[in-house]
């Protein structure tokens, strides 16, 4: 074989081994990383739930596994917070390559309740006369409220009917959601129907 065979001969050898590596190499697709939706660090109350979305980039396989080292995540990464206020972490790890997983921070913080009580006062009534109350618990799905009086009678649905002796008495009203969360109005009882006010 002459020399100039043997160059043509090794240049071919070399073409096909480049060619060959390059096909091997092409679907290999790029590198892998996780981008996760919110992004973060996230803030949440107690118990309250949020979706969180992923895209694997470098790869067709979107597959994400989900896990949370506080509260429960879904396969679906519908996460919701745990009933203990805390910083958590939500984690999504790509299928197609389990080194390959992004971390998302959650603060999850406790619901402050507070009671808003309609009208506000100071309520002036007539003996024995009746005033309508209504309550507004903030801050919790639970509306439920506990009333009471230290002087006249207060209904469950929170009807109040002034006692027969004047003076100056108050109505309370209790969150159920949270029995330390409580609102007061003053109610002042006359003995005459005059200068009466309702605010």
């Amino acid at each position: 074989m002459s020399q100039k065979q043997n160059i043509l001969f090794c240049c071919m050898l070399l073409f096909t081994v480049i060619f060959l590596l390059a096909g091997c190499g092409g679907g290999g697709g790029g590198v892998i990383s996780v981008d996760i939706t919110p992004a973060g660090p996230l803030t949440l109350t107690i118990n309250q739930s949020q979706t969180f979305s992923a895209m694997v980039n470098g790869s067709a396989n979107q597959v994400v596994h989900w896990s949370a080292d506080g509260g429960n995540i879904t396969n679906a990464g519908v996460y919701t917070a745990p009933a203990i206020a805390g910083t958590y972490h939500i984690t999504g790890i790509a299928d197609a390559d389990s080194t390959k997983q992004t971390t998302v921070t959650v603060i999850v913080q406790p619901v402050i309740i507070s009671v808003d009580i309609s009208p506000s006062g100071p309520v002036s009534l007539t003996i024995n006369q009746s005033q309508s109350f209504s309550a507004a618990v903030n801050g919790s799905a639970n509306q439920l409220v506990h009333w009471s009086a230290d002087g006249g009678n207060i209904t469950n649905a929170g009807v109040y009917t002034a006692p027969v002796i004047a003076g100056t008495y108050h109505v309370t009203v209790i969150a159920d959601a949270d029995s330390t969360k409580q609102a007061t109005v003053t109610i002042v009882v006359q003995t005459t129907d005059s200068n009466v006010l309702i605010q």
